[in-house]
């Protein structure tokens, strides 16, 4: 709501500079005024759980990578664009 009222009275960058120093009051805000939290005596690593996690974000990745280069979408019909709109050299 706040972009659209942005945009409509200034330009897209002023969405960007809007965002960014929100961003930097409330980082700094975050510093000051949240209390630390870290636990004195912290747990061991979960490795099953990274090892599992890493290969569930590059199997998504590389899912999403093949969709775009075969023109597939999230419906798993042929997208209205196809992926590849190169000039083809004859």
């Amino acid at each position: 709501m706040v972009g659209g009222l942005l945009v409509g009275a200034f330009d897209w960058r002023a969405v960007f500079w809007f965002n960014l120093t929100l961003g930097a009051v409330l980082f700094f805000a975050a510093l000051w005024f949240v209390p630390e939290s870290a636990d004195p005596q912290p747990g061991r690593l979960d490795l099953a759980g990274f090892v599992l996690d890493t290969a569930l974000l590059v199997s998504a990745i590389l899912i999403g990578v093949a969709a775009a280069i075969t023109g597939l979408s999230a419906s798993g019909l042929p997208s209205r664009r196809p992926a590849d709109t190169r000039p083809s050299t004859v």
